[in-house]
């Protein structure tokens, strides 16, 4: 990327992360990188236009965080839904946003359950340590007489999402996040919500093959559900611009 930028391109990136932003910086020492939390008064007082916004697998852990500092998962999901309206005030006309992250499990009832068998005997004696350390939202399994397990369809979703880091050293990070927040649905109305047009929605799962070696789904007769999104949005001049007051 460094050997390939056009130079009239003006990089400028954000993390709270100092180590990441020195990496940053000296990668593309041309380019404005800050420290910055993207839930401060900073990120909320920057004054900035950008003719595109990208957020690459981070967002999630935001939501994580709002989860983890006491906020309800409705509550956490209303705060998240401020970053975009911030990202997307950062916008100049014909600007765009592409987002790349986890995606909920689109289900037609709340509180929807998913029963299930696992395959591997290994993951079999590991769900035990899910339910117990896994902490953005609180895990309730049910086991049956024959073997199968039963998940509430958005713990059950976050049981497929950080299975296979349950007995590495990146479980101490994984335990932690909450991969998915908003349906595709959600993604595309939060869009036109900020004025943008939705130039792509795509929903994909690189770990269908894993997830298939590992459980069976029993009830309902469902595929296992999608594990990302990449959504592309652009805002055209005739974009309704958001009241400062409804941004943060």
């Amino acid at each position: 990327l460094k050997h390939n930028l056009i130079e009239n391109i003006e990089m400028y990136g954000i993390d709270n992360d100092e180590n990441l932003i020195k990496q940053a910086k000296s990668l593309l020492p041309s380019g404005t990188f800050r420290v910055m939390d993207i839930k401060s008064q900073d990120f909320i007082d920057l004054n900035e236009t950008f003719d595109i916004v990208i957020a690459i697998n981070s967002i999630h852990e935001v939501f994580s965080q709002f989860l983890l500092s006491g906020n309800s998962y409705e509550e956490a999901k209303s705060r998240t839904k401020l970053i975009y309206n911030k990202m997307a005030s950062l916008l100049s006309n014909d600007g765009s946003i592409l987002v790349h992250d986890g995606v909920e499990i689109d289900i037609t009832e709340p509180n929807s359950f998913i029963k299930f068998e696992i395959l591997s005997e290994n993951l079999r004696q590991l769900i035990g340590k899910f339910v117990d350390e896994y902490l953005p939202i609180k895990i309730k399994l049910q086991t049956f007489n024959d073997g199968t397990y039963s998940l509430e369809s958005r713990e059950f979703l976050r049981f497929l999402n950080t299975f296979r880091f349950i007995k590495g050293e990146a479980w101490d990070i994984e335990r932690a996040q909450s991969y998915a927040y908003f349906t595709a649905e959600e993604f595309e109305d939060l869009f036109t919500t900020n004025g943008l047009i939705c130039d792509c929605l795509s929903l994909s799962n690189n770990d269908y093959g894993l997830w298939d070696q590992c459980l069976r789904i029993i009830e309902p007769v469902i595929d296992f559900p999608k594990k990302t999104v990449l959504i592309i949005g652009t805002k055209t001049y005739l974009s309704p611009i958001k009241n400062p007051e409804e941004v943060l």
